[in-house]
């Protein structure tokens, strides 16, 4: 067995922001939330928003459940408000894509197909970004 700090193959970045629900059910960013992020890999506290930078794990079948990390419990708060997420980590790129896109040079369009299956070599990450929904 592993740690998960023997797993960390490199960083990834992650936006995290808060945000509450007005009277017609939109969302409003809330800057200044003070924020808790744990698991048992790692802790930390911040103010929204933030760009973190997080780690990537090493996967594979080496591992127990192919070295996917714990997920990050997310506790959030400004004057009056609390809210929670938790977040989990996926395969980098690693997910089976199939289809196509499309690319404009303002003179030609090209459709390219887009296929493959990297899950085997991708790091495990835990995103892009992430919001915390803050309420009363």
């Amino acid at each position: 067995t592993s740690s998960a700090k023997d797993r960390v193959v490199g960083s990834a970045y992650m936006d995290l922001r808060t945000y509450i629900k007005d009277e017609d059910d939109q969302l409003k960013e809330v800057t200044g939330a003070d924020c808790t992020l744990s698991s048992r890999d790692l802790r930390t506290s911040l103010e929204t928003p933030r760009l973190l930078r997080l780690p990537a794990y090493a996967q594979g079948a080496r591992y127990e459940d192919r070295g996917m990390p714990a997920p990050i419990e997310v506790t959030c708060k400004a004057p009056g408000l609390r809210g929670a997420t938790t977040i989990t980590a996926t395969p980098g790129s690693g997910y089976r894509n199939s289809g196509t896109t499309t690319y404009s040079n303002g003179v030609s369009v090209t459709t390219m197909p887009l296929t493959g299956n990297r899950s085997s070599i991708s790091p495990w990450t835990y995103g892009s970004s992430t919001m915390v929904i803050l309420s009363p």
